[in-house]
């Protein structure tokens, strides 16, 4: 049996119940305690109720009528994970299987990769903030004070910690949360300016505290009644065994894959990165051999045609080229 057929996830499924129909639903333990140890750490996280799609639930229920050995709570594990794309998880055993390296590796430890994974998703999350934020950002979200108005902090809503964060690229702020009524920020001396943008770092008894706050102009207590409401982008964290990598859209995150291995490839200059280099350009660029397009292309039009759709081009500021009215 084929220990790497949970790498791909697009067919995995699929392959699974091949693999259960030629073994008569034997699955070799081995083969399950291999993928079972590669996740182990993830599917701890998982809540007892996780959602299954009606492939999987096929799947355990076969397995559970022909009585097989395996646990079905883990295997349930198994094939929840083995059915999700570009998790953390994945994304590990991807930069793995492209480096030729093995399952228990001396030289790369799974933090070593998921360190470059996570310096990785950086530099692409900040790449694809400036071509499209809001491929990025997320909902509207309620701003946090702590001094009644004076100063409000973005919270982070994509990790769910206590941490004020600074976001990334550009950001919408409103009164409230029906966002139609926006706040002016910008700098101290704008007559119009309510409030200013800047970066804090506080550090009290409890650890030191950085991030980007909202600061009323001439320090003028501003309060309301549902709000301020802002989008922005929340910034990466390491990418660990139980921390996924949030770069959207998901399939965008084969950059990260490419990237990592680039970075490996130039560790102490031993190994030629081009063949890396050159994938993760494809990835981008896309390639004009074949007649492909690149993330790139795609994330760059993603809001054109939602903007034709609405009518928004007719603003010369949301035309896809800047170039004035479209009509």
């Amino acid at each position: 049996m084929n220990k790497s057929w949970w790498l791909f996830a697009p067919s995995a499924v699929g392959e699974i119940q091949a693999t259960l129909i030629e073994q008569n639903t034997q699955v070799l333990a081995a083969d399950i305690a291999v993928v079972t140890e590669a996740i182990r750490q993830e599917t701890d996280m998982l809540p007892a109720t996780v959602a299954l799609g009606p492939a999987a639930q096929d799947i355990i229920s076969t397995l559970i009528e022909q009585n097989t050995d395996v646990l079905g709570s883990t295997l349930t594990q198994v094939i929840t994970n083995t059915s999700l794309t570009w998790t953390s998880a994945y994304c590990l055993a991807f930069v793995k299987a492209q480096a030729g390296r093995p399952a228990i590796d001396l030289e790369m430890t799974d933090d070593d990769w998921y360190l470059l994974l996570s310096v990785a998703q950086e530099h692409w999350y900040q790449q694809i903030a400036a071509i499209n934020a809001d491929t990025l950002r997320g909902p509207p979200w309620k701003l946090v004070t702590e001094d009644e108005g004076v100063t409000y902090q973005f919270p982070d809503y994509v990790y769910n910690t206590v941490d004020m964060v600074m976001p990334i690229g550009p950001m919408e702020v409103y009164r409230d949360s029906r966002l139609r009524t926006p706040i002016v920020v910008g700098h101290e001396l704008n007559p119009e300016a309510e409030f200013t943008f800047e970066g804090q770092i506080v550090t009290t008894q409890a650890g030191r505290r950085e991030g980007g706050v909202l600061r009323s102009v001439n320090r003028t207590a501003r309060t309301y009644a549902d709000g301020p409401y802002a989008r922005y982008i929340v910034p990466t964290r390491p990418i660990t065994a139980t921390r996924e990598p949030i770069l959207l859209p998901e399939a965008a995150r084969i950059l990260i894959c490419w990237h990592a291995l680039t970075l490996w490839a130039k560790k102490g200059g031993r190994r030629d990165p081009g063949p890396f280099m050159e994938s993760e350009a494809i990835a981008w660029n896309g390639d004009p051999r074949m007649g492909t397009t690149g993330f790139a292309h795609r994330i760059g039009m993603t809001m054109v045609g939602a903007s034709s759709g609405y009518g928004e081009a007719d603003y010369w500021w949301r035309s896809s080229d800047l170039g004035g009215n479209s009509s």
